[in-house]
């Protein structure tokens, strides 16, 4: 295994009270890439982040970070490396969006000790860069479902992990901030090599802004592999099953859909 892997999933199986819903998976991930995970609905992968994440772990297989077992890292010493968007997050608490984008600074700071002035620093430039400034002392619970979104894409951001997950983070937001955050993971894989891992709904997005797919199907991985190569008219019709017309391009592909009405 080369050190430049980030993460070695190795025949990794998954089951929910015996029943699998993820079967013998295998694959690597590298750094400096954006990987979105696409699938049918209850493809699993949401479970394939959470094994990921170190939050589940493999009824049979092996999962490496970084060369170690994921399991054998403390969960501080996780959260110094891997920050999860999830899809839907309850906070009952009203702590303001300010408090809430700080939380992201709290594995890297010394037990019984203060955030720096460098962890209030970046909590600031992150606030800047998702144009949320203006939200800072609102309490979270007063927001909207998009809102607050953008703020837990922030918390994850300013966490400043080398790693970044999204599962369907952004099905909540509307198409202009989806793509603004898109655009910063871009911003962020260019200027300092950081992996993001999306699962994304929004096939043409994907194929704008990953390089790389992961595709899930019948509790498998159908495929892994650049964009150009893995969205195809065959891949839609035999995961997804739709008929579509891939039109490759020397940007990104795109697809048409054939509708019926």
């Amino acid at each position: 295994m080369t050190s430049d892997i980030v993460f070695h999933v190795e025949n990794c199986t998954f089951c929910y009270s015996n029943t699998d819903v993820l079967n013998t998976i295998s694959f690597h991930l590298f750094p400096g890439k954006f990987y979105g995970l696409i699938g049918p609905n209850g493809s699993g992968k949401s479970t394939l982040i959470n094994l990921l994440m170190g939050t589940l772990q493999p009824a049979e297989g092996k999962v490496y970070f970084r060369g170690k077992l994921l399991n054998t890292f403390s969960r501080r010493n996780l959260a110094q490396h891997l920050a999860l968007v999830p899809q839907d997050i309850v906070i009952g608490f009203d702590f303001s969006v300010y408090d809430i984008v700080l939380m992201g600074r709290h594995p890297h700071v010394p037990r019984f000790c203060h955030p720096s002035k460098e962890d209030l620093a970046i909590v600031d430039r992150t606030l800047k860069l998702l144009d949320i400034e203006y939200l800072k002392e609102r309490t979270v619970t007063h927001l909207s479902g998009g809102e607050r979104q953008r703020v837990i894409v922030a918390r994850a951001l300013a966490q400043n992990t080398s790693v970044l997950m999204l599962d369907e983070a952004t099905s909540n937001l509307d198409i202009e901030h989806t793509i603004e955050i898109l655009r910063v993971l871009r911003s962020r894989i260019k200027t300092s090599g950081n992996t993001v891992i999306a699962a994304i709904h929004d096939l043409n997005l994907a194929a704008a802004f990953c390089d790389e797919l992961l595709v899930l199907h019948d509790k498998r991985l159908y495929t892994i592999g650049p964009v150009q190569r893995v969205l195809t008219d065959t891949m839609l019709k035999e995961v997804f099953s739709v008929n579509a017309k891939v039109y490759q391009s020397k940007q990104h592909p795109r697809i048409e859909y054939d509708l019926v009405c």
